[in-house]
């Protein structure tokens, strides 16, 4: 472990939170990604309100520099009031639109409980308009509680946000190369 403030990655799912968990790594964070059964968990006990959410989240915080992907999202509050000196980056689509159709593609037809616990539906093909609300009504409470906060960035991979503003607000130097670009959708394109 690195030492020094934790980062947590706490965009939506399909924003990007791969691509900026593999920049942790190759900034040397000992980053946390999704681990199936100990995320299912953990998107359980958030459902529940369960009053042991926090000792699970700090029990796992305490191994790891960096958290992506879910349930990290859910968790943000949580996450703050354990850690108020972590880093908190919001990545987001360039629109609702980019992100549903990614979001689509992503889970097809596939059923999965941990996106009915935390939509209420299974299906964003027949429920397009339940998913968008989710997902914008959580980068508005994000930008909304960490509003004026230094400890908090705002991404947009696909308007360019790279290397250079997340090295500034790590404190990081910038390693070169490519920002990664993980799981992108076959007719995506780049960032």
């Amino acid at each position: 472990m690195r030492g020094g403030p934790k980062v947590f990655c706490i965009g939506w799912h399909k924003t990007g939170t791969t691509s900026l968990g593999h920049a942790l790594v190759k900034l040397r964070f000992k980053t946390f990604g999704w681990h199936g059964n100990l995320g299912m968990q953990l998107i359980s006990r958030w459902h529940e309100g369960h009053p042991e959410l926090k000792s699970l989240i700090s029990s796992i915080a305490n191994e790891y520099d960096a958290f992506e992907d879910l349930p990290w999202p859910l968790l943000f509050k949580q996450c703050y009031e354990l850690y108020p000196d972590a880093r908190f980056i919001l990545s987001v689509r360039k629109d609702a639109e980019t992100w549903l159709n990614s979001y689509r593609k992503h889970v097809g037809n596939r059923r999965w409980v941990g996106h009915f616990l935390i939509y209420g539906t299974y299906d964003p093909h027949a429920e397009p308009e339940t998913h968008v609300a989710a997902y914008e009504a959580h980068n508005r409470e994000v930008e909304a509680f960490f509003a004026g906060k230094p400890n908090f960035l705002k991404m947009c991979f696909e308007n360019g946000d790279g290397w250079d503003r997340l090295c500034a607000f790590l404190g990081e130097a910038n390693p070169g190369g490519e920002f990664p670009h993980s799981n992108p959708a076959r007719d995506r394109g780049s960032w």
